[in-house]
């Protein structure tokens, strides 16, 4: 049975496969998912549920997206945020 934890980690691979990738294609940008244990660093340890899932419908709201340097590369990042309400 998957924590919590493990399933928000699993949201938010899936959010950048259905979300971002055709951005980030159209774009042409160089992009990277940071390793496992970075994403999980970021990610906040107790996520609330709604209706068994631990994004909202309103992902803006939940999620937000940006690109960090890192050993010369252009990372693209996802930090789950506690009442979030905009962009960096």
């Amino acid at each position: 049975m998957r924590t919590k934890r493990q399933g928000l980690e699993i949201q938010v691979e899936e959010i950048f496969k259905q979300f971002y990738k055709d951005k980030i294609v159209k774009e042409k940008v160089n992009s990277f998912i940071i390793s496992e244990d970075e994403i999980r660093g970021m990610l906040t340890t107790d996520p609330q549920e709604n209706d068994g899932n631990f994004f909202s419908s309103e992902l803006q709201h939940q999620i937000f997206w940006k690109f960090l340097k890192k050993e010369d590369k252009q990372v693209l990042v996802f930090v789950k945020l506690e009442n979030f309400m905009g962009v960096e």
